[in-house]
């Protein structure tokens, strides 16, 4: 690979380019021109969220409710407030 810095990556147009030199982490790997990032850290930050994603789903209990049509607002509006409560 060819050792070039991000400022002359981004006048090539690139969206990769290579330092030679390790990130913090001891990746000796491509970096994102957009971040300065180092593509493996990226790549095991994302494996890491899917993990925590896919655990916080296996808890979660699927329901089904019926409901009378003038119930139907009052019922979404909690809902909401719910998911609101969450983030």
């Amino acid at each position: 690979m060819i050792v070039q810095t991000r400022k002359e990556a981004a006048q090539l147009g690139q969206t990769k380019y290579y330092t030679g030199k390790s990130c913090k982490h001891g990746h000796t790997a491509q970096r994102y021109v957009s971040s300065g990032l180092c593509i493996s850290c990226t790549a095991d930050r994302a494996k890491g969220f899917r993990r925590n994603v896919a655990d916080a789903r296996s808890g979660l209990i699927a329901v089904t409710v019926m409901v009378h049509p003038d119930d139907k607002r009052a019922i979404e509006d909690t809902a909401s407030a719910l998911n609101m409560g969450r983030a």
